[in-house]
């Protein structure tokens, strides 16, 4: 008697994205307009004559201290994973509002 074993597993790919180096950063209204841009050129498929089309996709973005993005990475993606990858892509180079300083629940020590 041969017993066959059959073993799966699941694979996920977890995509950074980092900023290209010398490119200039851009805002949030600028990555509304582009990411919107590139949806009308590449995804008329989607579109069907609508003026607007929903998608959310979930980011996780690091700042540095002056609330510069230095890495992106997409957590729950779009659908598409084309957008997705222009939509990392220019999360990278996003420039935000410094973050605010953390603050310590650690009781305060007084200074003597």
């Amino acid at each position: 008697m041969m017993l066959l074993g059959v073993v799966g597993c699941v694979l996920s790919t977890t995509r950074f994205y980092v900023p290209t180096t010398g490119a200039a950063r851009i805002t949030l209204a600028q990555l509304r307009e582009r990411a919107d841009a590139m949806l009308h050129l590449e995804c008329p498929q989607l579109l069907r004559g609508r003026a607007q089309l929903y998608a959310a996709a979930d980011l996780t973005l690091e700042l540095d201290s002056a609330g510069a993005v230095t890495r992106a990475r997409i957590d729950r993606g779009s659908g598409s994973a084309d957008f997705d990858d222009v939509l990392g892509a220019l999360a990278a180079q996003l420039q935000l509002p410094p973050p605010a300083p953390l603050r310590s629940s650690a009781p305060r020590t007084p200074l003597r």
